[in-house]
């Protein structure tokens, strides 16, 4: 099925560092999650389909539909045809990247590939709620915020969700079609990305790309201590804006990993300490701890990737424990990671080996 798709997922390496960032039930760390009053706040959050409006061209009016999908979509129909498909400019004087557009649009395993979207996500009511709630919930941290338009589309899976500014997010719903849909099981996607294919990180993909529009990485501080902290910043994020989201949802580990990420917290610090990696710069050594991946190397296989994301977690929520003072605003402006684990008191005892290596 959809044997023609490749020529269009320009985007595929992009999509999967971005599904792989994050995030069923039950497992939720054991932890009581709390979580301020919202009632009162106010918040409407439509969502526009941009994919339902673009196949609604076809050869004869093709041009007057590009036209007046430009004027209703503005600066995310340019994103979408230059940037997301890379069909050239739509201020090209003789519009050639129309006949891309167009043969997108006209592709008979495009065109499959939208009546799956349309299947699944038939409206987005389910989507929308969650939303409006998790940004009810950055209403309250952040009293002058406004949410981001958020407009939902296809690209022959590209990136899970896209931000250009603080101000609109784009959604691309075939990237949650469900781990068993046809065509991700052909590209040979492992296991523990191919799992993170499903409606319920909607909202978890969409918070994490409008958290990182407004706090990117800050190079200067390289060491994985810093690169835990800002890890880690993100995850406890997710956990203030969606309170209600089990962990699995929030951090994209299974819910084994969770557990063997809990029962091993005290020899997966005590491996950081004795490897004195904490302090480490090299990109190539931090890279194994702070990125996606099956296990992570020098711990047992029964370990998932990414622990130094989950560490920083820990350490951020102990932070946050020791200085109730501080808010999130302010831990989000935080980069000194050696700073803010000395003040977080953060260091879990040893318990002697591996936990169900």
């Amino acid at each position: 099925m959809f044997p023609n798709i490749r020529s269009y997922r320009r985007f595929w390496p992009l999509f999967i560092m971005a599904i792989g960032l994050f995030l069923t039930y039950a497992c939720n760390s054991g932890r009581s999650k709390s979580k301020p009053d919202i009632s009162n706040i106010q918040l409407q959050l439509p969502i526009e389909r941009f994919e339902v409006d673009l196949f609604q061209a076809d050869s004869n009016n093709y041009a007057q539909h590009f036209d007046q999908l430009k004027q209703k979509y503005g600066d995310f129909y340019d994103v979408f045809a230059e940037e997301l498909m890379a069909f050239g400019s739509t201020k090209d004087p003789n519009q050639a990247y129309r006949k891309d557009l167009l043969g997108f649009i006209s592709n008979k395993d495009i065109k499959a590939l939208k009546d799956s979207v349309m299947q699944a996500f038939p409206d987005l009511s389910q989507e929308k709620a969650a939303l409006e709630e998790a940004f009810k919930y950055y209403k309250h941290y952040y009293p002058n915020s406004s949410p981001p338009k958020i407009i939902s589309h296809i690209s022959a899976f590209g990136p899970s969700a896209i931000t250009f500014d603080t101000t609109l997010v784009g959604l691309n719903l075939d990237s949650f079609l469900g781990a068993d849909f046809t065509f991700y099981a052909s590209t040979n996607t492992p296991q523990y990305i191919l799992r993170k294919f499903e409606r319920e990180y909607i909202p978890t993909n969409v918070m994490k790309v409008f958290a990182t529009s407004h706090y990117e990485p800050d190079l200067r501080y390289k060491k994985l201590v810093d690169q835990m902290l800002y890890h880690g910043k993100l995850l406890y994020f997710l956990d203030q804006m969606l309170p209600d989201t089990p962990d699995q949802y929030i951090s994209g580990y299974s819910k084994e990993h969770l557990e063997w990420l809990q029962n091993n917290e005290a020899e997966i610090w005590a491996f950081l300490i004795a490897h004195e990696l904490l302090y480490e710069s090299d990109l190539k050594k931090i890279g194994k701890l702070v990125s996606e991946g099956p296990t992570t190397p020098g711990m047992p296989s029964s370990s998932p990737g990414n622990v130094g994301s989950w560490v920083g977690w820990k350490m951020v929520e102990k932070f946050m424990d020791e200085n109730p003072e501080v808010t999130l605003p302010e831990l989000m402006e935080m980069k000194d990671g050696q700073q803010v684990l000395r003040q977080s008191k953060y260091k879990p005892g040893r318990s002697g080996i591996f936990v169900g290596a």
